[in-house]
């Protein structure tokens, strides 16, 4: 998690300079109510164009913003 987090600061940073989702040209759209994925996706779809993110082991990006959404809540619960 740390690892992924460090990686979606570093293509913030280069994006537009700041990290945390606070590109005011790009806001985040928080669909899947797990911010650290919701960052990624905003990345994503910016660039969509150049990189297309597809049916990757059979996720595609809706997939796994339902996959980390569910995963969150679990880890909410166990923590609790």
């Amino acid at each position: 998690m740390f690892q992924a987090e460090s990686l979606i600061e570093l293509l913030e940073k280069d994006d537009c300079g700041s990290i945390g989702g606070h590109d005011k040209n790009n806001p985040i759209n928080s669909n899947y109510g797990f911010k650290l994925y919701d960052r990624f996706i905003t990345l994503v779809n910016k660039y969509e164009d150049d990189y297309k993110i597809e049916n990757v082991f059979g996720f595609d990006k809706h997939k796994m913003g339902l996959y980390f959404k569910e995963l969150s809540e679990l880890r909410s619960k166990i923590l609790k």
